[in-house]
């Protein structure tokens, strides 16, 4: 459900987003704009009481952006995108 939440968000910016699927790829979506192509891994975040955002560690370093959707359903892009 996260990865669609994020590829809807994705395409409202502009973006276009292709969904993996294959097992075994780098991230969940491929997203395309102005002819710049980036791989997203998509995860599942929590904030501190500090307010800090946390999430898992993805070690495939394959990724160009980490999409981390919180409980509410915000989404933070690391890093941030236009």
């Amino acid at each position: 459900m996260h990865e669609l939440l994020v590829a809807a968000n994705l395409m409202k910016r502009g973006f276009s987003v292709f969904r993996a699927l294959s097992p075994s790829s780098p991230g969940d979506l491929a997203i395309l704009k102005d002819g710049k192509l980036m791989i997203v891994e998509v995860t599942s975040g929590t904030r501190t009481y500090k307010n800090t955002l946390v999430w898992p560690l993805h070690s495939n370093g394959k990724h160009d952006v980490i999409a981390i959707v919180e409980y509410a359903g915000d989404i933070t892009y690391i890093p941030e995108l236009p």
